[in-house]
Order: structure tokens, then C-alpha cells, then sequence
């Protein structure tokens, strides 16, 4: 059955999965509620350790300039 839905074009690409799986593993808040639509709660990436990393290089880069 899900090769006929392959060929049909109704089941997901490799590529698509690879994304889905991604967004299975980020934030537990993070939820995709449309056609491109991604919802996800602030407090949780602020809470994120690469989040504070990149906060830091952004603010050094915004006070070099």
C-alpha cells in the first residue's frame, strides 16, 4: 500500500522525511499547524543553548557596525 501511495505522490519524499524527523527532535513546544505555518514557544528556544551561543555572535556583530 505505500508504494501505491509513493507513485501516486501521496506519501512523503525522502527529503520530507528527513524534515519531519528534524522537527520530531527539536523543541517539544514546536508544532506545525498549516502550510508552512510552524508555531513554537518562545520561552523554549531562549532556553536553547545554540540560541544563547548565536544571540551572543549576533549582538557582537550588531555593536561592531
Amino acid at each position: 500500500m505505500g508504494i501505491l501511495f509513493g507513485l501516486l505522490g501521496l506519501s512523503p519524499s525522502d527529503d520530507e522525511r528527513k524534515v519531519m524527523e528534524t522537527v520530531k527532535k527539536s523543541y517539544s513546544s514546536l508544532r506545525v499547524v498549516g502550510r508552512g505555518t510552524v508555531v513554537i514557544n518562545p520561552a523554549d528556544v531562549i532556553k536553547d543553548d545554540n540560541f544563547k551561543v548565536y544571540y551572543k555572535k549576533a549582538a557582537e556583530i550588531v555593536k561592531e557596525k
